[in-house]
């Protein structure tokens, strides 16, 4: 996806900074990565003020379960990531989710190929809800290591409360569009971050590879809810299909 290879591009940016270059008045330094390599108490992701905060906490428990299974089993192809997100929304709701959750998969393909405000466009949305889910995708770019986690929260608290207050205009349809995304790619972001956090490498160079991955499997996470926020009525589908589209970048975090 394009917005996976912005994001490195925005990484390897700032590492190809030097550091023995001054900066005249004019320029400024571009901010470099955090390489902490030490274990951080990353900040609660939760919002009770959000009605819609449950979908990003069940997200969260598909993911648990999901990585939780694929350790026991000692693999993570995709394969055993389709089955296990299948798995664990048959066992929520019944029935067998995972045959319709690949053919929404492969048909989101083509929409998953574009940047987030080119998605956002194609999908019909307001110019003021397309500006906040981009202005929510920058911030994650942003971060530059877990403890990160608490601004990014932040800034996506304050979108929540401007739709709550009424201060954000946008349709009822599209407030409650909003909410659902927010409360998604902050369980999510919190997920990534402190499985990082947990286990950041022995090296910067492997916390870095660490991170960047992170990164994007929570980015993969909140592109996989937008698509189907928009395009989808059952917000069951968008659990589904942004559980799969996260669980496809998952990998042994102690590796």
């Amino acid at each position: 996806m394009k917005i996976q290879i912005l994001s490195l591009v925005v990484i390897l940016f700032t590492l190809g900074c030097s550091k023995e270059s001054v900066p005249s008045h004019q320029e400024q330094r571009a901010p470099s990565l955090k390489m902490a390599t030490v274990k951080t108490q990353i900040e609660k992701p939760f919002n009770s003020k959000n009605p819609a905060d449950s979908i990003g906490i069940i997200h969260n428990q598909a993911l648990t379960f999901i990585y939780r299974k694929l350790s026991q089993n000692g693999g993570f192809s995709s394969e055993m990531k389709q089955k296990f997100v299948g798995e664990f929304f048959k066992n929520r709701y019944g029935g067998e989710p995972l045959k319709a959750l690949l053919q929404r998969h492969k048909q989101n393909q083509q929409i998953k190929n574009l940047e987030i405000k080119d998605l956002t466009e194609k999908l019909g949305c307001s110019r003021t809800l397309a500006k906040n889910i981009n202005d929510i995708f920058l911030a994650a770019k942003e971060m530059k290591s877990p403890s990160d986690y608490g601004a990014f929260k932040k800034k996506i608290l304050v979108v929540e409360d401007n739709v709550l207050s009424g201060k954000i205009k946008i349709s009822r349809t599209e407030a409650d569009q909003l909410l659902h995304f927010t409360s998604i790619y902050r369980h999510s972001m919190f997920f990534w971050m402190e499985a990082i956090s947990k286990s950041p490498g022995k090296s910067e160079a492997e916390f870095l590879r660490k991170f960047i991955r992170a990164i994007l499997g929570a980015g993969a996470d909140a592109y996989g809810a937008v698509a189907s926020l928009i395009t989808y009525v059952s917000f069951r589908y968008v659990l589904e299909d942004a559980a799969l589209d996260s669980a496809m970048m998952l990998w042994a975090f102690d590796s």
